[in-house]
């Protein structure tokens, strides 16, 4: 079929109202054609673009005086450059600029970021906050919201920041009820992926997220609330006064293979999988629903994929191999040009990863668990869905949606490819509903949400809070003052509770956490199987083993402490995930038992806030710690302090004052004057610096 009956077909499909089929027409056919083939039809092209609203699509030069018009009104400054919207994110930014609260359901290519990045630069608000589901996707905003706007407002990402006369802060759930007490009005309040507010989500952070949503809702003066593929959403406390729209606007067209009908017990899964690969080109996502599946998938690719010969993923391995593990099965894929992403890494593994893959080496392939759908934005042509299950439960149609959603990027990939290796759910309709949990009330006043809130809610949550207050030991009306109190698990808070009354003296010794290594062993085993946490993540025993070993992670290399867990039976995957659990479950339920104690037993209080402050940070100094989230892992930062360049160790000064003392020294000064770097350490360094807009 010609071009020009192409043309037609699209001009009768607006003429009859199919213009979302008119839409995902013309993008396949922008990507059907070479540059020279469009310029042949770009006058008639440029106006069917017009009708469908993908303005960014239109070229300028072409243009009669009538497209140039609407092109300049639809031309934004997001901070470093001028962009064109499409006709709906212009709808978008029309709202919030009339001073609307909006709940956005629209596709992961539809370009929601942008809105807000114009948002800053037209209003300039003295406050944003943007909460979000994970670090990464907090730490992937602010590498794009510093290099725009750092010079206007301090950007914040992690907790205990002084905050300055202007401010965008960028943080998950948890970190955010930290300045519930420090900031007081929020002009423009974003919440991220603000489904995952669902008790449907099965997740305790969804907790964490409806009393964030609730706190900083009461200061905002305006809401912008996004997700996708969301067909309706239901008034609650959490929307009253949310306009919502949804657009089922595609920037990108999707191709779907249904390679699950092929396989079979003379084909399979694994055969397709490897054929799947020999045929596609571009950037390829593998989704695995587990991180043994993930394990299982990267053996394949390391016994099917040649290896890509390619010097600068030499120098990769051989880094790994160096600052990780000789015998990490990363080290290995690597050089066959596979790469993966789960969250337990450490966050500036998964960052060189990622800047990796979307760069023109031949690092072609990723395999992820289901952390890359929690709204990193990956740039990839192909994606392979492994398996329709996330864990060992179903995948949702909405989580299907927003995996296979991911392929596809304006003006690299027009057309996404994904590939099913087994079938994927039923379509459904999904209807957000965001009900209150018991646990989210727990440090609500209900009298400021009582026109909100049904009187069977009101009820309930009286009844639960009660309860909760005499068990705790205080007031009813006190509650709402036990801020740092971890509500998510409100079992765990019971069987504290229970267990500190039963025998308030079995914990007269915990004091002694704080003191030297030697005693944590015996005090810990106290707590935990008087206790018996539900919610920490791993074998008691398996906890004790890390812990122990990685109090050594400032002054000892990370393959050093892979080697001590050897003996105890646990691998760097099991660092990696451990260290994590440590750092945050185990610290937050550490805290809650120390608040309860104090709270049963005030005549004998604990104080063991020293040793959660070092779990807290992994037992590395707090800025180490939050500088390997911006994208400096350890080791580096400790060679930058051996250098006495910057003073890492110093715990007092806030991690905005070092990235501050990063800059004025410069990267050429830096990797002129720190000893024993090597090429990739450069090239790291440099990613980190391109980060905090160096």
């Amino acid at each position: 079929m010609s071009s020009f009956e192409t043309l037609h077909i699209i001009n009768n499909l607006l003429i009859e109202g199919k213009e979302n089929a008119a839409r995902e027409t013309i993008i396949r056919l922008i990507d059907s054609l070479s540059d020279d083939e469009i310029n042949y039809i770009r006058l008639p092209l440029n106006d069917l673009i017009r009708k469908v609203g993908l303005y960014p699509y239109m070229d300028k030069a072409t243009a009669n005086w009538q497209e140039k018009f609407l092109l300049e009104a639809f031309t934004v400054n997001i901070g470093d450059k001028e962009v064109v919207l499409h006709r709906e994110q212009s709808k978008l930014l029309s709202g919030l600029l009339e001073g609307k609260n909006l709940a956005v359901s629209a596709p992961t290519s539809f370009g929601k970021s942008f809105i807000i990045d114009a948002y800053i630069n037209l209003i300039k608000p003295k406050n944003i906050m943007i909460i979000v589901p994970t670090i990464a996707l907090a730490d992937e905003i602010r590498r794009r919201l510093q290099n725009k706007f750092k010079e206007d407002y301090k950007i914040i990402t992690t907790t205990d920041i002084t905050l300055a006369e202007k401010n965008i802060l960028i943080l998950p759930q948890e970190r955010a009820l930290n300045y519930q007490d420090k900031i007081t009005e929020i002009d423009l309040l974003v919440i991220d992926e603000f489904y995952k507010a669902s008790k449907n989500e099965k997740d305790t952070r969804s907790i964490s997220l409806q009393r964030a949503m609730l706190e900083f809702q009461k200061i905002a003066k305006q809401r912008y609330y996004l997700a996708p593929n969301i067909s309706d959403l239901t008034e609650n406390i959490f929307t009253k006064g949310i306009e919502f729209i949804s657009f089922d606007c595609n920037t990108v067209a999707l191709n779907i293979e249904k390679t699950y009908d092929k396989i079979n017990k003379n084909y399979s899964k694994t055969q397709a999988f490897i054929d799947v690969l020999n045929k596609v080109n571009g950037k390829t996502l593998v989704y695995v629903n587990s991180h043994v599946s993930l394990s299982g998938v990267c053996t394949i690719l390391f016994e099917n994929e040649k290896n890509k010969n390619n010097i600068f993923l030499k120098d990769f391995l051989d880094w790994i191999r160096k600052n990780y593990s000789s015998t990490w099965y990363l080290s290995f894929i690597v050089e066959r040009g596979v790469a993966t992403y789960n969250s337990s890494l450490h966050r500036s593994l998964t960052q060189i990863q990622l800047n990796i893959y979307e760069s023109e080496m031949p690092l072609n392939i990723i395999v992820s668990t289901s952390s890359i759908i929690e709204g990193v934005n990956t740039c990839t042509k192909n994606i392979i869905l492994w398996s329709n299950r996330i864990s060992n439960s179903m995948l949702s149609f909405f989580t299907y949606r927003n995996i296979v959603g991911r392929t596809g990027r304006m003006f690299k990939y027009f057309v996404g490819e994904a590939f099913l290796l087994e079938r994927p759910p039923e379509e459904e309709a999904v209807v957000l509903d965001l009900e209150l949990q018991e646990e989210a009330s727990l440090l609500l006043d209900e009298d400021e949400f009582a026109n909100e809130l049904s009187s069977d809610e009101l009820s309930r949550i009286i009844n639960f809070k009660s309860k909760m207050a005499d068990l705790l030991g205080v007031k009813y009306s006190e509650l709402k003052n036990i801020q740092e109190l971890d509500a998510s698990e409100s079992s765990n808070l019971q069987r504290i509770a229970y267990a500190v009354l039963s025998n308030p003296s079995k914990f007269a010794n915990v004091n002694l956490l704080n003191a030297e290594y030697k005693y944590w062993e015996r005090q810990l085993n106290n707590i935990f199987y008087s206790i018996k946490p539900t919610n920490l993540g791993a074998k008691y025993s398996d906890i004790l083993k890390v812990l122990l070993v990685i109090r050594n992670n400032w002054i000892k290399e990370i393959p050093e402490i892979i080697t001590e867990l050897e003996d105890f039976d646990l691998n760097i995957d099991d660092f990696f995930k451990i260290e994590r659990l440590i750092s945050h479950n185990l610290a937050n339920f550490l805290k809650s038992f120390e608040i309860i104690y104090n709270k049963r037993v005030s005549y004998k209080p604990i104080n063991i806030n020293t040793f959660i402050e070092k779990i807290s940070h992994s037992f590395l100094p707090k800025n180490v710690f939050y500088l390997e989230e911006f994208g400096l892992p350890r080791f580096i930062s400790r060679k930058i302090h051996l250098s006495q360049l910057i003073d890492l160790e110093n715990n007092e000064r806030e991690v905005n004052d070092v990235i501050n003392a990063f800059l004025e020294i410069g990267f050429d000064n830096l990797i002129q004057q720190v000893n024993d770097l090597d090429t990739f350490d450069k090239y790291v360094i440099g990613i980190f610096y391109k980060g905090i807009g160096g």
